[in-house]
């Protein structure tokens, strides 16, 4: 979570190791963890504005390897990117909410069935793409 500028990231998968290191020095806060440095390029990436793309994929573009993403800005929007291939991202209805989550590392539905039993209008996120809630 970033207090400062006001957003939270959650990741899940493995960046590539290679990639990480050639960004470690240009983001802060500093860090080896995949998740802190695709933390720390999101930041940038954000207060950058950049024009091409959106940033959860300039995330991915720039570390590669896998990754399902997680992005809770300030005004409350949330945008979900898919990029663990294995791993698939779902939107789904659920009590009266909308919600997202990964597949739980399984190419069938369990999720649905061992998670989120009453979970209506489900739809899978497709293979890199970012979407907002």
């Amino acid at each position: 979570m970033d207090s400062d500028h006001g957003f939270a990231f959650a990741h899940t998968g493995r960046f590539d190791q290679g990639r990480i290191a050639e960004c470690q020095g240009l983001v802060r806060p500093p860090g080896r963890a995949d998740s802190v440095v695709g933390f720390g390029l999101l930041s940038h990436t954000l207060l950058a504005r950049y024009e091409s793309g959106l940033p959860l994929q300039n995330v991915h573009r720039q570390l590669g390897g896998t990754a399902n993403m997680v992005h809770l800005g300030r005004d409350g929007a949330i945008a979900i990117y898919s990029g663990a291939e294995g791993n698939h991202m779902w939107t789904f209805d659920l009590d009266g909410g909308r919600f997202a989550s990964t597949a739980i590392h399984s190419l069938d539905e369990s999720v649905f069935t061992l998670c989120f039993p009453g979970a209506t209008a489900r739809t899978k996120v497709a293979f890199r793409e970012e979407l907002g809630l």
